[in-house]
């Protein structure tokens, strides 16, 4: 569980605003393109190839994407608002394979009734059958294919809506109006905690002290990823850096690291911006940018004076 910041220490939040007309456009472009995906999920229901689970789990993170590109473009700085948008998309997509199945039944001229197609897909419960591609398929069941339904359905509209929240929930820097990008250095592993406390009590000595480099590949490490402004919409190098600590346990058989966050968007003060920079100096030119370049090699200065004294 991440480490709950002092009174003092500023920490990201979003301010909840989004770009309106841009939203408005890109929900609409959007459901466009997640009727597409419904297209296709119908279209390999007609060729016997519809995986159950798979195709819908694929479909979720396509739609997913689209949330995302939503989110990124109108500048929405709002979590809530960005994961509804994201199930919305995942329920309009996976019941708009079942609405493109019934016009190609009924016609393409009852497009606008929608009031049938719970009829429809209860007709589609009591006749569907599950099986092997290629095989013989069972008889139909109405209730194995309702719940299946309802898996599937929450399946895609919950991946979709956290893909979206995740998204709404980044770093966006309000005074150059773009979002944030992140950058982040390992070292070695159990230091991220030492370097949090350091935080915690601003003691830049001891922060400088935690920071071991990563020399040699280990089983388990720690990172520090910073978001920061890109440098061509920072030119006055007076937007904030968050900073994120993570620790990662080894890796399991299959490959996976377990991980947990230490701290999570503490905006840095420069001494600490420096002290990193002292320990990282090719941060410089990823968190420093106008005149915080001159300000950040003074403060590593001043630091190093401290913890080396002459």
């Amino acid at each position: 569980m991440a480490l709950k910041p002092p009174p003092d220490r500023a920490v990201y939040s979003t301010s909840g605003r989004v770009r309106f007309f841009s939203f408005l456009w890109g929900v609409f472009m959007g459901s466009i393109a997640a009727l597409a995906v419904s297209a296709a999920m119908m279209g390999l229901q007609y060729i016997g190839f519809y995986l159950l689970i798979l195709v819908p789990l694929a479909a979720g993170f396509a739609v997913g994407g689209l949330a995302m590109l939503i989110v990124r473009q109108s500048h929405c700085r709002n979590w809530l608002l960005a994961g509804i948008i994201g199930f919305g998309m995942g329920t309009l997509t996976y019941l708009g394979h079942y609405h493109l199945d019934m016009l190609s039944n009924a016609g393409w001229e009852h497009w606008h009734r929608v009031d049938i197609l719970p009829d429809y897909m209860m007709m589609r419960w009591e006749v569907d059958t599950i099986g092997d591609v290629g095989k013989a398929h069972g008889p139909p069941n109405y209730y194995m294919n309702m719940i299946m339904s309802a898996v599937e359905w929450l399946m895609m509209a919950c991946i979709a809506a956290g893909m979206a929240a995740t998204a709404g929930n980044k770093p966006y820097a309000e005074s150059a109006r773009c979002w944030m990008v992140s950058k982040s250095v390992k070292f070695q592993a159990g230091s991220a905690l030492a370097a949090a406390q350091a935080l915690v009590t601003r003691s830049h000595p001891e922060l400088i002290a935690a920071l071991v480099p990563l020399e040699t590949e280990e089983p388990g490490y720690a990172q520090a990823e910073f978001w920061i402004c890109p440098p061509h919409r920072n030119s006055e190098g007076d937007e904030p850096v968050y900073l994120t600590l993570t620790e990662f346990g080894p890796p399991n058989k299959d490959g996976n690291r377990k991980s947990s966050h230490v701290l999570k968007f503490w905006q840095l003060d420069p001494p600490e911006i420096a002290a990193f920079i002292q320990k990282f100096p090719f941060l410089m030119e990823w968190i420093s940018g106008g005149d915080t370049v001159e300000t950040a090699e003074q403060d590593a200065l001043e630091i190093t004076e401290a913890v080396e004294p002459a």
